[in-house]
């Protein structure tokens, strides 16, 4: 379940900006990944989702987030318990 591993995309955390106010925004391409810093001077990841000739949009979800982890396993070996006891001697 998504909520247990990296959340759900939260729509707050995708914002456009004029690419005016944002100097060197107008190299970035759709795709690419930046940080930018927030208001305490903090960088965060963001991913550029949509840009025109005045506009670009950032995701800052992360991008786990709203997908469904899935991990394959091996179990290798089994180990017999030992008595914590043993190490508070």
């Amino acid at each position: 379940m998504p909520e247990e591993a990296y959340g759900m995309a939260d729509p707050n955390a995708i914002f456009t900006m004029e690419i005016a106010q944002l100097p060197g925004s107008e190299d970035l391409t759709v795709g690419q990944q930046v940080y930018l810093s927030n208001q305490f001077g903090q960088p965060f990841p963001v991913k550029v989702t949509a840009k025109d000739e005045k506009n670009i949009t950032f995701d800052a979800n992360h991008e786990m987030a709203g997908k469904e982890l899935n991990f394959k396993i091996e179990l290798r070996q089994i180990l017999r318990a030992v008595s914590w006891q043993k190490f508070c001697r």
